[in-house]
This record gives structure tokens, sequence and C-alpha cells, in this order.
């Protein structure tokens, strides 16, 4: 276990996750409910009056702030992925479980994107996370060997792009820089790679996920007196399937 950081502000891993999952509720609220319920109306002429009133004019800002601070929650959640990796005692474990719940979530997360119960041409983010660990094993294996590392995130961002999971190679990108860089002696470098991953990855949304390392940054390297690890696993789907439920019943959009 790492020793505390001595900063005034100390952040556990669960404070970390905390604040990576209350992000993304807000995100979410922004873009499964508000995004593609309250702003959505099955005559597209009526959608389009009331998008030109004041009334859509803040339903616009609304949306759009919910999505900027939603931005913030997934570097967190790849630098809690490497965490996870340096501190589990079964790798393998760890990537079966997240596997797991990349296939359990998928049906939640199709009902919530596409409004339809299954739909893999765009896999939920635990698909990028699972992809990641398996880098991560290799990355792991040859240590030393930085060529053969480059060819790994190299083929790891391609399948993460191709089979299309959310953030796809930007995902791969965040955990390999938060684990090859590790440690203090490239903590200026890391900082730097990441600050220009979050300006990409939230360039539509005011670079807000530059936001996220500021937490990070007073990460003090321990778990928190709670055991968290299987909360965001089921929250992950739970919250989804509560969303698309809410915009079902109360905005009135139907599954197909």
């Amino acid at each position: 276990m790492k020793q505390k950081r001595a900063n005034t502000i100390s952040l556990s891993g669960n404070m970390l996750k905390l604040i990576a999952m209350i992000t993304m509720i807000i995100d979410h609220i922004g873009g499964v409910i508000l995004e593609t319920g309250v702003m959505q109306y099955q005559n597209e002429a009526v959608n389009n009056a009331i998008m030109a009133t004041s009334w859509g004019n803040l339903m616009n800002t609304i949306t759009f702030m919910t999505r900027m601070i939603g931005r913030i929650s997934f570097p967190i959640f790849c630098f809690l992925i490497v965490e996870g990796f340096l501190h589990t005692k079964n790798v393998k474990k760890y990537l079966l479980r997240v596997g797991l719940f990349a296939f359990i979530s998928q049906i939640p997360f199709s009902m919530a994107l596409f409004n339809t119960y299954f739909d893999f041409s765009y896999l939920n983010v635990l698909f990028t996370f699972f992809i990641g660990i398996i880098m991560l094993i290799f990355l792991r294996k040859f240590e030393k060997d930085y060529l053969m590392q480059g060819v790994i995130v190299a083929l790891s961002c391609a399948f993460a792009y191709l089979f299309k999971t959310d953030y796809d190679f930007i995902g791969i990108l965040f955990i390999a820089t938060f684990y090859l860089l590790r440690g203090d002696k490239n903590k200026i470098l890391m900082m730097l790679i990441l600050s220009v991953l979050c300006i990409y990855e939230s360039k539509v949304f005011l670079y807000s996920a530059v936001l996220s390392l500021i937490p990070i940054h007073f990460y003090n390297g321990s778990r928190g007196k709670v055991n968290l690890k299987y909360v965001f696993y089921w929250f992950y789907p739970a919250h989804l399937l509560v969303f698309t439920l809410i915009r079902i019943f109360v905005c009135g959009i139907p599954l197909y």
C-alpha cells in the first residue's frame, strides 16, 4: 500500500470513485433524460419550434452544462482502472469481472443510447476497460521492452476503435499513460500528456475533462475505509436502466 501524501487535500480511491460516479450521473441526466428525452418530440416541426423558444434555449444550456460536467468522470475512471490493476491480488478475476459486467451493461446501455434492447454496433465503456486491462497485462509482461510496449498500445487502440467501444482509442491512451508514466519522476510528463488527451476528448465541451486531473493529483494512495469494489459494476447498468425508464414513462420516448 502506498504511503499517504502530505497534501492539504487528500482523496482516497473511494472519494475519486464517488466524484467520477456523481459527474457520470450528471452527464447521463443530460444525455439520456434531457438530450434524448425532454428535448425530443415525435413531431419534428413541433420539436424545431419549441427548440427556437427561450425554453428550448434554456434546455440546450442545461444539457450542455451537464455534458460538460460529465467529461470529468472518464479520466478518473481510467486512473482507477490502472490503480485496480496495480493492487489487485488476482488479475484474471479482475479482467473477468470487468468483462462480465461489460456484457451485462450492454442491454441497458443500448436502451439508454439507442432506444432498443440489443445493439452491439457501439459498445459500452466497460468493454474499453476490458481491452485496457488486457493491454496492461501485456505491458507488464514486456516492462522493459519499450518498442513492444508501443506495439501493444497501438494494437489495443486499434481493437477499441474497430470494435467501437465507448471513448475507443482515447480511453486506451488514457489507461496507457496512467500506467506507463506512473511515479513521481514522470509526473510532469504524465500530466502534460493527460492534459492533451483531456483537451482532445472534451474539445466540444470547453475542454472540461482537464478538471479531472485536479482530484487525481490529490489522490493519497489509499482505498478508503469502506470497500466499494463492486459498487460501480452494479451501479453502471442500474442507473442507465433507471434513466431509460424515466425517459420512457416521463418523457414518453418508447423503445423500438
